[in-house]
């Protein structure tokens, strides 16, 4: 019978050096196809031929500098005034900039206060990335990962919590109780030897972990936020969509924020003299 490892790191610095091999590059606007503007044009022009109605255009200068962003959905259902651009536009500041080698979570877990960045790499700007680009590809497979690893976190706080895993396992209903003991028995017959807590499913981690009742773990908001990761997690499983609308992505962007949060008490409570002393105990 094979002893497979059952865990992880789940620390903040491992997510850290995973996520920024996913740079928020990879789904930026490249340079060449920004749509642009000019400051002495009027916000009603750029209103008219705003067809495709992008959030933000780029301001650029008689040389083709982009020297701020005009934000154009203000006026996407209602006249737009006779006012220049220059007149209402964001000029460039630390708040509209983002490096091109910053991770991709740099970005969206800010994404609903600051919803346009400007991508600099080197001494230019290379493109632009804005809320809408939170249904990408890359940004589905950053967030999977921050996931996984919170729900490995999850796994951790249980077994250090109840030595054994009969006693967490009452915990849950018997429904849960019987596929989970269905999963363990079929890696047994397999000849493999893992922890029974490797077969929960998230749903199952978070009502263990609220039964963990850790004092930095606050019942009812601990249960929101994990409730709210747990839409994202299984919109992002099941290949749906999770920010279709600005709405939608808004709420993915504070769930993340929560999530590493979450990820940081969870990492303290690790550490813990009273979960060190735990493990010198049972080892």
């Amino acid at each position: 019978m094979t002893d497979w490892p059952a865990r992880s790191n789940t620390n903040l610095e491992a997510v850290e050096a995973v996520q920024g091999r996913l740079p928020v590059s990879l789904i930026m606007v490249p340079r060449a196809d920004l749509v642009t503007c000019r400051p002495d044009e009027t916000v009603s022009d750029i209103n008219a031929k705003n067809t495709d109605r992008f959030s933000y255009w780029p301001v650029i200068d008689d040389a083709g500098g982009i020297i701020g962003l005009h934000h154009a959905e203000p006026w996407f259902d209602i006249g737009a005034p006779n006012e220049t651009v220059a007149a209402r536009m964001e000029p460039l500041c630390e708040t509209n900039l983002i490096g091109a080698d910053a991770s991709i979570l740099d970005f969206v877990r800010f994404a609903d206060r600051e919803p346009i960045k400007l991508v600099v790499s080197g001494k230019t700007v290379a493109g632009l990335v804005s809320l809408s680009d939170l249904q990408q590809l890359p940004v589905r497979a950053a967030l999977f990962m921050l996931i996984t690893n919170l729900e490995i976190q999850m796994a951790e706080i249980i077994t250090r919590r109840w030595e054994l895993y009969e006693d967490w396992m009452q915990v849950l209903n018997q429904t849960r109780q019987d596929k989970v003991r269905e999963k363990y028995a079929e890696s047994l017959a397999a000849d493999g030897l893992i922890d029974p807590i490797l077969f929960t499913d998230f749903c199952d981690k978070k009502e263990l972990l609220l039964a963990c009742r850790y004092p930095s773990l606050p019942t009812t908001s601990t249960a929101r936020k994990l409730r709210a990761v747990e839409r994202v997690r299984n919109s992002i499983a099941h290949a749906s969509d999770f920010a279709l609308t600005p709405d939608q992505a808004r709420t993915v962007a504070k769930t993340v924020r929560e999530m590493m949060a979450l990820k940081a008490v969870l990492e303290n409570e690790l550490s813990s003299p009273a979960v060190s002393q735990l493990l010198s105990s049972s080892s």
